[in-house]
């Protein structure tokens, strides 16, 4: 899932807004008791408290893609575990005004969320639900935590069979709605993405980190940088053999791509991926990569910051976040500008 980027002037005003809306935007959570609504519905109303006007980025809430999540806004648990995120992860372009939601003065905005399209509730029983307010999207939330809430839900089979998976012959690339065109160009995108990944695992073979590793993924630790050896080395199997089944279908121009991560190895490409360069940074190439990366099977990666301004200082300030994020491996393939 990615990319949040504003622009200067977005991002300070919501920077100075970020202070003012402390304890002023209310999440409330409630079961969904309509009529047909499934037990794992719930309903979640964001309400302006304060006096002024007040923004939210569309993706901090529920509402971009009509009830169902784009990023994991909610935390889950059963039995005190956490509950495993299997909804879209969802990288974005360049945001602008017209991704904020304006809620003027005492305004309240009502949206549906079934609970069991974006988290793994397969086992039934009974879930706690809580809307999330941290860094989850790079510290972006503009509202407190709200209340929690309980659904008891029925135990279930899986959406997606494991035998629905890897239907496409090994290292194979499949299209669905793609034009001749689009196909050519993801091609192309899948070879950037192989040489981008070759350059990123022959610089983990190397005995000791290096300037390269050092900047995306913070200062030397043996466990990390045995986990980030770990995860470059799947992606590259995931990259060079991996039966990949590409979507052409979304035109969202605000989307690069997206994937759910327990649905290896279908991408779905948007508007802003045809934009993109072929390789370098934030290119079509290291999309896939950054896509890959989310797969369960593959890196499990999350989406814990954005941009290379955000990646870096993840690495810097939180590398133990940073060694699991998906830009910080895009950014380590495509090494743009070049840091070995």
């Amino acid at each position: 899932m990615k990319k949040v980027f504003l622009s200067a002037c977005v991002v300070s005003a919501l920077a100075l807004t970020n202070v003012a809306l402390a304890g002023i935007v209310d999440i409330e959570l409630k079961a969904d008791t309509s009529l047909g609504a499934a037990a794992s519905s719930i309903t979640v109303t964001a309400t302006n408290r304060g006096d002024v006007e007040e923004r939210i980025s569309r993706w901090d809430l529920p509402i971009e893609f009509e009830g169902s999540l784009g990023a994991p806004l909610l935390d889950v648990t059963h039995d005190g575990q956490p509950v495993d995120y299997i909804g879209k992860l969802v990288k974005r372009a360049d945001g602008d005004e017209s991704d904020l939601i304006r809620l003027a003065s005492g305004q309240a905005i009502a949206m549906k969320v079934d609970v069991a399209h974006a988290y793994d509730l397969t086992q039934g029983g009974r879930f706690e639900v809580r809307y999330k307010a941290d860094d989850t999207q790079v510290s972006r939330k503009r509202a407190t935590t709200g209340n929690a809430i309980i659904i008891d839900v029925a135990p279930s089979m899986p959406k997606f069979a494991a035998a629905a998976f890897n239907q496409v012959a090994a290292g194979d690339t499949q299209f669905r709605s793609c034009t001749a065109d689009q196909t050519r160009a993801i091609q192309g995108a899948r070879r950037a993405a192989g040489q981008m990944i070759n350059g990123a695992h022959s610089a983990m073979s190397r005995t000791s980190a290096g300037n390269r590793y050092r900047y995306w993924f913070g200062n030397h630790d043996n466990q990390r940088y045995a986990s980030v050896k770990d995860k470059v080395g799947k992606i590259k199997l995931a990259v060079d053999n991996a039966g990949i089944t590409v979507d052409c279908g979304c035109s969202d121009r605000g989307i690069y791509a997206y994937v759910y991560p327990n649905r290896p190895y279908d991408i779905y490409v948007c508007g802003a991926f045809w934009s993109a360069p072929e390789a370098g940074t934030d290119s079509r190439g290291g999309t896939l990569v950054h896509e890959l990366s989310h797969f369960t099977i593959v890196a499990g990666t999350q989406d814990h910051a954005y941009g290379q301004t955000a990646a870096r200082q993840l690495a810097q300030n939180d590398p133990a976040r940073a060694i699991a994020n998906a830009d910080n491996y895009e950014y380590f393939s495509e090494n743009t500008p070049n840091h070995d």
